[in-house]
């Protein structure tokens, strides 16, 4: 992670394809990339369709509180979500899922403490090396912005080497 991932980035947009940047290359249950623009058809009503649609399945009014927080914070799910790789593993500590977006008008690390504090989780941030990341209650899941446009969610102890960047993008192709 860099400095300019507590900054506030002003909306900057996602450049295609830098979610598989940070994928580790042993991956032995598979991998998966989704184009979120193209699979679900967002922008305009489309994008408030998903949304409703998400909320609805869900249920869970911890789901609405987190959907207002990162909005609060210039990040609305349904608009600035572009693509997701996940690198699946036969243990579940290794999961990696990268997650490209649009950034928010915030600064990110604040975003992600509001969305902890709105769905009645809490998160430990940590500071180590100059990078933030935050832990889950539990301590065992990772979350760190490898910058701006991509979020990291991780086993423990693996999201700030990953944020360096993986060595296994080739194997997305």
């Amino acid at each position: 992670p860099t400095a300019t991932a507590d900054a506030p980035a002003g909306g900057s947009s996602y450049a295609a394809g830098d979610v598989v940047k940070y994928m580790p290359k042993d991956c032995d249950a598979g991998r998966v990339f989704v184009n979120l623009g193209k699979f679900m058809g967002y922008g305009g009503a489309n994008a408030a369709a998903v949304q409703a649609k998400l909320l609805s399945m869900a249920g869970d009014p911890k789901v609405a509180k987190g959907l207002d927080a990162l909005k609060a914070g210039g990040f609305d799910p349904a608009k600035s979500l572009k693509e997701v790789a996940i690198c699946a593993t036969k243990n579940d500590d290794n999961v990696v899922v990268a997650v490209g977006m649009d950034a928010p008008t915030k600064p990110g690390n604040e975003v992600i403490e509001k969305f902890f504090e709105a769905i009645g989780e809490k998160a430990t941030k940590k500071e180590e090396g100059g990078a933030t990341y935050f832990t889950n209650t539990k301590g065992d899941r990772e979350m760190t912005l490898a910058k701006p446009t991509v979020l990291l969610i991780t086993g423990k102890g693996k999201s700030l080497a990953l944020a360096k960047g993986g060595d296994g993008a080739g194997e997305f192709q």
